[in-house]
């Protein structure tokens, strides 16, 4: 039912405490609501009224009769002697009331009696005065407008006058449950108003609760477009959306009405509702077994071509076809073990034990036949993985006095290779610890022995004064960047051959900007740029800065002097980065996820652009203050982004604009890790729920 606003009065108001109302100001209410389901109406007029502040004199104020009796100008006799009585009971004499009110009483009812008399006749002094001349003040309560109340005899007002009444038919319907009758009723009512958003919205609900949801759809979608800013529209969409199967379509239009809405406990507990629908639908795999925090998960990369294979070989004679590798995801737990499972069915295919603390990170060799991971043991531990998932230790690497902080697999020179190495030969990988100091490993070459890691090592890479944060490799030039929390960057380049197997330190920059925790490279065009993440500890802020490698831009006297491009405005500390090149236009896409929840995405490829920030999606978790980026990383192609929070959420968004396109809510607690498969339909998640989770993501 409709419910109308009341206009102020002045009733209750006596002498210097009644304020008077300045009718000339033509005070109008807003307009009822079209629906138990809402009006599609945008906005809605406010007329101001304005207040005399000083009290009038007795003489100058008259209260009309209507006012004198409390009663609107369309009551009819019923009320108004139901009212009367009422009010006799107050003001008369022997029940302790003032006899000059009583006699006020007396004539209002007379006078008031009159104008229904003649209102009911339909003639007389009119409907719009009362027996003393005077006008009637606008109604309070219970006022229907002109164009309804005589639309039956007002041919330009019968469409309104008709539509209304089939609307409140079909509100009364929707009410008792009768939706068949509400649908008959809201289709009435748009044949007299074709394109009421309201009607449509009312339409699209019966519908839904008849179980027609393409109809209840084709209906919100009408609404929606008559009235772009209508809440109920997009929320009727989502709903429809969501029952026919598209999710992608229902959380778009549902984060919409979020947007819109001005109380968002509805919309935030529907769009709730359709996110757990989506998990359920776009979850392939669910992943337990482990004992704790499953802390790092990762694909196995593909198995690089044969030569015959290749695209840019000759033609051969053809051989025959080698057994295909199945596709494996690897876990790491915090309970000490790592484990292999199948892709595509979720079967454990191996439990990996050895180290005796938790195992924290893990990174395959680019062939995928090596799989390394680093624990708080001190250790890093190199596995062979056969191509149908089982594995074995070949290399303990030991020396690290502190536990391993990250890893890299990286090329050496053709001249330092070792001929007669085996699978892997020419791969180096480099640690990084606590202790300071990183240190170079050639795990791949030699008999697979991890009775002997020492003969492993290359070098060892001194001279931070703090812990290696994070160290990485950029192949195209042959350099090693180390970044450490003693404020300083350091790169490193290999000197000499095989048998001399040493790195030298090259550049060493202190840009006092706070403590480095992340360094990446990225390659743009012909150029490589070297991404450092500086935090500052006493401000909690953090600064990312580009630096150009290439020798030109920033470099004096053969000496990195200054960066390239900078980036400000991170209000805590940068977690995690992450580049991918987007194939469509040529940009270089840099996001930076930090603990105050946002974040950012810029173009290297066109000086740093700010493309857009993502703010204020991913919640805090609970009995924590800060909705902290807990991982991101791009699609291989390059389209899409995904980022995961302390909520147990990961959100995918388009690379070019920032739209949201899914969110995936399974986990129960934060995520620690995001891993993409190498096609691109699939992405990886794990987190301190004890279980890593495989979302479906082709037909996004």
């Amino acid at each position: 039912a409709r419910r109308s606003q009341a206009t102020p009065s002045s009733k209750g108001l006596e002498g210097g405490d009644r304020a008077r109302v300045d009718r000339t100001s033509s005070p109008r209410g807003p307009e009822a609501e079209g629906s138990a389901e809402g009006s599609g109406r945008d906005t809605k007029a406010v007329f101001p009224i304005s207040i005399m502040t000083t009290p009038p004199s007795s003489s100058s104020w008259r209260e009309t009769p209507y006012e004198v009796l409390g009663v609107a100008r369309t009551c009819d006799q019923a009320e108004l002697k139901r009212t009367y009585n009422a009010l006799l009971k107050k003001v008369h004499p022997d029940k302790g009331g003032d006899e000059a009110r009583f006699r006020r009483v007396q004539k209002a009812y007379r006078s008031v009696l009159r104008d229904v008399a003649k209102l009911s006749a339909g003639g007389g002094a009119g409907a719009g005065a009362t027996a003393s001349g005077a006008r009637a003040p606008r109604p309070r309560e219970g006022w229907t407008p002109a164009g309804v109340r005589d639309g039956a005899a007002n041919d330009l007002a019968k469409p309104t006058y008709f539509a209304t009444q089939a609307k409140l038919r079909g509100n009364e319907s929707f009410a008792a449950r009768d939706f068949a009758g509400a649908v008959a009723s809201y289709t009435e009512a748009l044949e007299w108003l074709p394109g009421e958003a309201a009607l449509h919205c009312n339409r699209s609900a019966a519908w839904f609760e008849l179980g027609e949801a393409e109809k209840a759809l084709r209906d919100a979608v009408a609404a929606a477009s008559a009235s772009p800013r209508y809440v109920k529209a997009h929320y009727r969409c989502a709903l429809a959306y969501s029952t026919l199967g598209n999710h992608v379509a229902a959380v778009a239009r549902m984060r919409k009405a979020l947007e819109l809405s001005l109380s968002s406990e509805e919309c935030g507990r529907a769009l709730a509702r359709i996110e757990e629908a989506c998990a359920r639908d776009f979850l392939a795999l669910n992943l337990v077994g482990h004992g704790d925090t499953v802390q790092d998960v990762s694909w196995r990369p593909p198995p690089p071509l044969p030569p015959q294979h290749r695209v840019d070989s000759p033609p051969s004679s053809p051989s025959p076809p080698e057994k295909s590798a199945r596709p494996v995801l690897a876990t790491a737990s915090l309970d000490g073990t790592v484990r292999l499972w199948c892709g595509d069915s979720g079967i454990l295919l191996h439990v990996l034990r050895g180290h005796e603390d938790k195992v924290t990170d893990l990174l395959w060799s680019r062939d995928g036949a090596y799989l390394v991971s680093l624990s708080l043991d001190q250790t890093a531990r190199v596995w062979r993985v056969a191509v149908e998932g089982s594995a074995a230790c070949v290399r303990i690497l030991s020396g690290h006095s502190g536990r391993a902080t990250a890893a890299a697999i990286f090329l050496e020179a053709a001249r330092d290779r070792d001929p007669g190495g085996g699978p892997g030969g020419g791969h180096l990988l480099a640690t990084s610890s606590t202790d300071c100091t990183a240190r170079i490993w050639r795990p791949f070459d030699g008999p697979a022995s991890p009775a002997s890691p020492a003969a492993a090592e290359v070098g060892v890479l001194a001279g931070h004064r703090q812990m290696v944060t994070c160290l990485d490799f950029c192949s195209r030039l042959g350099k090693l960047a180390t970044a450490s929390a003693d404020n300083t960057f350091r790169l490193w380049e290999r000197h000499g051959g095989r048998g001399e197997g040493g790195f030298a330190c090259t550049q060493e920059v202190d840009w006092g900007s706070g403590a480095v925790n992340k360094c990446l490279f990225v390659a743009v065009g012909e150029k490589d740029l070297l991404v450092t993440s500086h935090f500052d500890v006493k401000f909690e802020r953090s600064r990312v800065l580009v630096w150009d490698m290439g020798g030109a831009a920033g470099w004096a006297d053969g000496k990195l002097v200054a960066h390239a491009m900078h980036f400000e405005g991170f209000g805590g500390k940068v977690t995690c980065l992450d580049a991918a090149a987007f194939a469509e236009d040529g940009s270089v896409l840099l996001a930076a996820g930090c603990s105050d929840g946002t974040v950012r995405v810029f173009d290297l490829a066109s000086k740093g652009d700010v493309m857009f920030d993502l703010v204020d999606e991913h919640l805090p978790a609970v009995g924590s203050a800060s909705p902290s980026i807990s991982a991101l990383a791009f699609s291989p192609d390059g389209s899409k982004l995904a980022t995961s929070g302390l909520d147990g959420r990961i959100h995918l968004w388009r690379s070019d604009d920032g739209t949201h396109v899914m969110t995936f809510n399974g986990h129960r607690d934060r995520i620690c890790s995001l891993s993409w498969n190498r096609e691109g339909t699939k992405l990886a998640s794990c987190g301190w729920d004890k279980s890593a989770k495989v979302w479906k993501t082709g037909a996004l």
